[in-house]
């Protein structure tokens, strides 16, 4: 069977490639026209990453169709891995956001004009590496080796630059919670929430390609196609849809600046007890 033999150790589904492909695609759309409505041009690199995970799988779908195709195998194998990378950029950037918007840049442990940049240049350290890595394999089976171990460093690089930065904004919803905030309402709270939930699916997500790349291509974890499933595509498919249904959008644009100047009185009512108490 030639290469065949060599990229894969299963008969790839394609019953579970067009599905993820169909609903990828869908969220893709949603958010391509999401990001027209609100003109919120720091979610562009997270569209990006809906696109990248498109791509992904229709080059998974080639692939199903000619198993010795190096170009289709790196084309789903690259563009999957890489799409997280875009959202982390845009997820990054929110936080700084959300925290100028609330007025508590004094509870953030780091700047919101910093965050994006620190948290960004590890990402591009990251992209660089896997990049790098991805095209070695692809430019000769001699290099996979090798190049998957590049692979592995950028995937530590992401994921220990991710644990900062879950821990920063751990950090920020607690101090912002003892502050006061919480007995406002609004949408932006909603908001952190799901950039919570989805930074922790991505940080699994991470930990999973990981121990993917540890273990080589022969390894289980490659080995077995529903891992990648339920522990990249899942998770990530779920990280689109929340930010589908609240969009950063929805409380940024402009057409909300008369709820914000609401909100914002309602959080500096409860911080002035607060520190009264103090």
């Amino acid at each position: 069977m030639g290469l065949a033999t060599f990229l894969w150790h299963y008969s790839p589904s394609q019953a579970l490639c067009i599905l993820a492909l169909v609903l990828f695609g869908l969220s893709a759309l949603w958010h391509i026209l999401q990001v027209i409505k609100f003109r919120q041009k720091f979610f562009i690199p997270f569209v990006l990453g809906t696109i990248f995970q498109v791509i992904g799988y229709i080059g998974r779908l080639g692939c199903i169709h000619d198993l010795d195709s190096l170009n289709y195998y790196m084309v789903q194998s690259l563009f999957v891995l890489l799409a997280p990378i875009f959202y982390a950029v845009s997820i990054y950037s929110l936080l700084g956001k959300i925290v100028q918007y609330v007025g508590a840049e004094d509870q953030s442990p780091i700047r919101p004009t910093r965050i994006t940049c620190i948290f960004v240049i590890g990402d591009i350290i990251s992209f660089l590496m896997q990049s790098t890595g991805g095209g070695m394999m692809a430019s000769s089976t001699d290099k996979a080796d090798l190049g998957s171990n590049i692979i592995l460093i950028g995937l530590v690089i992401q994921l220990i630059f991710f644990f900062f930065f879950i821990f920063l904004t751990i950090v920020f919803h607690r101090r912002t919670r003892d502050w006061g905030v919480k007995e406002s309402e609004g949408d932006w709270k909603r908001l952190l929430k799901v950039l919570e939930i989805s930074s922790v699916l991505i940080f699994v997500r991470s930990i999973y390609r990981v121990a993917e790349y540890a273990q080589g291509f022969s390894g289980y974890l490659i080995s077995h196609e529903i891992y990648l499933y339920v522990f990249d595509a899942l998770m990530m498919l779920a990280v689109q849809l929340l930010f589908n249904l609240v969009h950063p959008g929805t409380v940024f644009y402009e057409g909300k600046k008369e709820t914000k100047d609401i909100e914002m009185a309602k959080v500096y009512k409860t911080k002035s007890k607060y520190t009264t108490r103090q």
